[in-house]
């Protein structure tokens, strides 16, 4: 029940933020934008970024997982792109977003496959890698996907030591 509250809550305030401020497509990826920087602001002040996280097994094994490229690019990597452009053409589906552009998907509830989404879905990615440090995005992307977007706060500071301590084949299971 608590959790439908916060996500019907969550709809409602992300909703009302798009039809008051959102007349043109740059302001509502404007909005977006605010939205999703809020969420990165708001996790990160209840749980911040341990020292050397991004050092850590854990780290290590979602970079190689999911976004090999993660401290090089700027929110979008545009070989993973290409790539899956070239996949998509031939007939097959294959990945090409970044862990910040999953960040963006999981954040905002966005799961269908069209090209307004992933477009949008790029600006957002592009905006907070410019906002926020690698290693802050790395460790908001680890919470979200290990418990969700409506965690308690108890449950994210239970992680916060939890993620620290995770062996090399603990941290493979996980990403």
């Amino acid at each position: 029940a608590i959790q439908t509250l916060r996500e019907r809550l969550r709809g409602e305030v992300f909703g009302a933020l798009e039809r008051v401020h959102a007349s043109s497509t740059i302001e509502r990826a404007s909005c977006r934008i605010s939205y999703v920087d809020w969420v990165v602001a708001s996790i990160v002040e209840r749980v911040p970024v341990p020292p050397g996280f991004e050092s850590t097994a854990l780290a290590r094994a979602l970079v190689v997982a999911e976004d090999r490229r993660f401290w090089s690019h700027y929110g979008v990597d545009p070989l993973a792109v290409a790539r899956a452009l070239a996949a998509t053409a031939g007939g097959s589906r294959q990945g090409g977003s970044t862990l910040v552009q999953q960040l963006v998907r999981h954040v905002l509830g966005w799961y269908e496959v069209t090209a307004q989404r992933k477009a949008s879905e790029i600006i957002v990615a592009i905006a907070l890698s410019r906002r926020w440090e690698r290693r802050t995005l790395l460790w908001v992307s680890a919470l979200l996907s290990y418990v969700g977007i409506t965690a308690h706060q108890g449950t994210l500071g239970s992680l916060h030591g939890r993620f620290a301590t995770m062996d090399e084949h603990e941290a493979a299971d996980f990403a």
